[in-house]
């Protein structure tokens, strides 16, 4: 339970505030199965049903299982379990030792039994006992920032939220709308639970990210009970407020900011101390942002004074494992000013560090962004991933790279050697290829274009498939002439993904050509163009020509498929005239190219009459010029020997005479 994570906001801001897991995920597609899967199938019927003799047969007889499998549904069989509360077989797959923290889309198997509100409450509790036993998260929230709290607050499982308070979990974590515990019970009308979060401490003067306080919920709900419960609470708190001095600590400046703040923000440490030892909030934030957070900000101070602030805050229990509005955490802040010592000692005392911002950036992130190679090598050293993702799909390599940060860059290569081998062929649409490869296979009669193959996978949201696809050997035309049966020969194992490819080909198929497409030079013949621009005109064409070729091979399949139904449509039908349509147009379109290949061609003969060859031309001989060149000396040989026997001969005779 050492592990925290941030109220949320690693997401754009959102109003949902239940969790969304209240129905089981369906198959939507009927899958070739295997016997694996029948088997994973099986087990997943047998947890829904609760049938924990037949779990364990399959488990013993059939799996080589070690608990964290993943079924066809995407979820583990302890997942199943918990979310459908089958208690007994909770206990069971934790004790062959599946794991309680193998999660789903941020969702754990604890927030899958809190969010369970149709079940009993003693096989709800046991199942949270039971993960708890094996030492389960609790301080950590889904991509919502909501936590099990949360969860089990919203479904009225008091004796969970009972036992959880007394675990100690932190109450006072927000998901994305800013919400705490207190706003959950407010909002979801539990009075119960209200009473006892507001008696272990919880603070109820607080607002969410659209500056509700828990009275404008509970009214806005009508809620008597929560806002009779509320009323005694604060008319309490006013109470006392009313009876200490005027000031201690906590008054809000012109600036919005309480002096606490501002000592923290301008590094006055012994200001901090005598403000903290009057009674000042160490935890009362200003739009989300602590006292602790702005001093680990500030990178003008000396190291000394930050640090003596920071553990003066730490002495009066400051809250370290959480976000501002940006997901940004104390850690966060003290890397990026640089601030080492204040690292070190957060990490000894086990904050969270793989907590998100909304970049989906973790504290690793963090250092190789602001080049600091000390804490980088801090973080690996306590166990922080390096192979995490943020939300634009950068990983530390790149981060590093994109800034030339050669320290962050070396430290990443020898803690990345292992996973750069097993990455190393994964990237084809990262390749620059020269430009002599533009146009692959021209030499052997027709060009390729293989390498146009990654780009449109990733437009069709199939780039997983990338590697899979560039591996067969397989040219742009095979590419856009698959079917399903070429997709299974091929690899193409799950139903969802050949559906994709097939409605990204169907879409690609589809799409108006634009008349700019193969307009090239004739469009400009009133302008001056180079050779260049022809040549790359001509490319253009042929590549069109080429995806022209495949398109009317697939349209002709795909015609031959409902040619008998076309038999019996009417004349005037819509479908006919679509397609009449749609044959003129990619008529005009192939004529457009075939009048500019002409133009070209009577352009480029202009070029070749009109310039002579230029003398410092130094080019390969051809065949003809070869067999001419060894001709001519053949004939100056034979020439000069005939030459050389006359002469003799002349010579001899003049002598005898």
């Amino acid at each position: 339970m050492t592990q925290f994570r941030p109220a949320g906001l690693s997401d754009d801001d959102s109003d949902i505030d239940d969790c969304g897991f209240y129905e089981r995920p369906a198959r939507n597609y009927n899958s070739q199965l295997n016997e694996k899967k029948k088997i994973e199938i099986n087990l997943q019927d047998a947890i829904i049903n609760g049938n924990l003799q037949e779990v364990e047969e399959i488990v013993a007889a059939e799996l080589n299982y070690e608990g964290n499998v993943k079924l066809d549904s995407g979820w583990t069989p302890l997942m199943h379990a918990c979310f459908h509360a089958q208690d007994k077989i909770v206990k069971y797959l934790l004790d062959i030792g599946a794991d309680p923290n193998f999660h789903s889309d941020s969702v754990t198997p604890v927030m899958m039994a809190c969010s369970n509100s149709s079940a009993s409450d003693e096989a709800i509790f046991n199942i949270v006992m039971s993960l708890i036993e094996k030492d389960c998260v609790l301080n950590i929230g889904d991509k919502y920032g909501q936590t099990p709290l949360m969860r089990a607050i919203s479904s009225g499982r008091a004796a969970v939220v009972s036992k959880l308070i007394d675990l100690k979990v932190n109450i006072e974590m927000r998901d994305q709308q800013g919400w705490t515990a207190v706003f959950w019970a407010a909002h979801h009308n539990r009075p119960e639970i209200l009473e006892m979060l507001i008696n272990q401490g919880a603070r109820t003067t607080e607002v969410d990210r659209s500056n509700r306080t828990l009275m404008d919920i509970a009214e806005s709900h009508e809620y008597q009970g929560i806002i009779d419960i509320l009323k005694k609470h604060l008319d309490i708190e006013e109470d006392e407020q009313s009876d200490k001095l005027n000031y201690e600590g906590n008054v809000k400046l012109d600036s919005g900011w309480t002096p606490l703040m501002h000592a923290c923000f301008h590094a006055q440490d012994k200001i901090v101390k005598y403000l903290l030892d009057i009674g000042a909030d160490p935890n009362f934030h200003s739009d989300s942002v602590t006292p602790v957070m702005m001093a680990c900000s500030n990178s003008s101070a000396s190291d000394e004074a930050i640090f003596n602030i920071v553990m003066s805050l730490i002495e009066k229990d400051c809250v370290l494992n959480i976000g501002d509005k940006y997901g940004q955490t104390p850690l966060m802040r003290a890397i990026s000013s640089g601030r080492a010592a204040v690292v070190s000692k957060l990490i000894d005392l086990k904050v969270n560090i793989e907590m998100r911002d909304q970049q989906g950036w973790t504290a690793v992130f963090w250092a190789a962004h602001h080049n600091r190679p000390e804490i980088l090598e801090m973080l690996i050293n306590q166990g922080a991933r390096t192979t995490e993702v943020d939300r634009s799909n950068r990983t530390l390599m790149d981060i590093a790279e994109s800034h030339e940060y050669q320290g962050i860059i070396d430290i990443l290569k020898k803690h990345l050697d292992i996973e750069e081998d097993e990455q190393s062929d994964s990237t084809y649409n990262l390749e620059v290829t020269p430009w002599q490869d533009y146009y692959p296979g021209m030499s052997h009669g027709r060009p390729t274009y293989t390498s146009e193959i990654p780009h449109l996978l990733y437009g069709m949201n199939c780039e997983r498939l990338t590697s899979l696809i560039m591996n067969c050997g397989m040219d742009l035309r095979s590419f856009l002439l698959l079917d399903e049966s070429d997709m299974i020969k091929i690899g193409v194992e799950m139903p969802y993904e050949r559906q994709r490819l097939k409605t990204g080909l169907r879409n690609f198929h589809k799409r108006g050509w634009k008349l700019n497409a193969v307009a090239g030079l004739y469009a400009r013949k009133s302008e001056n163009y180079s050779v260049l621009e022809c040549l790359t005109s001509l490319g253009t064409h042929l590549q069109q020509i080429y995806i022209l070729e495949a398109t009317l091979q697939y349209t002709l399949r795909e015609y031959n498929k409902i040619q008998n139904q076309m038999k019996f449509e009417p004349p005037d039908s819509p479908t006919l005239v679509k397609m009449k349509d749609a044959a003129i147009k990619l008529l005009n379109n192939i004529n457009n190219i075939i009048r500019e290949s002409k133009n070209m061609k009577k352009i480029l003969n202009k070029i070749v009459r009109n310039n002579p060859v230029p003398a410092d031309l130094i080019r390969e001989k051809t065949v003809q010029e070869i067999a001419k060149s060894y001709l001519t000396e053949a004939l100056v040989v034979v020439s000069i020997g005939l030459i050389v026997y006359h002469t003799k001969h002349l010579f001899i005779s003049f002598l005898k005479k």
